[in-house]
């Protein structure tokens, strides 16, 4: 939930109203891929939590934008082109 992320200072109240109201336009659709390789690829190289893994992994795979307003997130992953 975003609101961990704030709780835990990786994001502001305002930054994740705007973000979840922006994520409630945007056409979602959910990873259907069951090879966990690639996220244990990124725990491991990237220092992310699994569900962190597993969260930005389909935007890696697609080579698709992320929307995320966990700024905790976005060190690890800038060289992958995660903004």
């Amino acid at each position: 939930m975003p609101v961990v992320a704030e709780r835990r200072g990786c994001g502001s109240t305002t930054g994740i109203e705007d973000g979840l109201g922006r994520l409630g336009e945007l056409p979602i659709r959910t990873d259907t891929e069951r090879n966990l390789g690639t996220a244990l690829a990124l725990v491991r190289g990237r220092r992310l939590t699994t569900y962190g893994a597993l969260y930005v992994k389909p935007a890696l795979r697609a080579d698709a934008p992320l929307a995320t307003v966990n700024g905790c997130w976005r060190t690890p992953l800038s060289p992958k082109g995660v903004r």
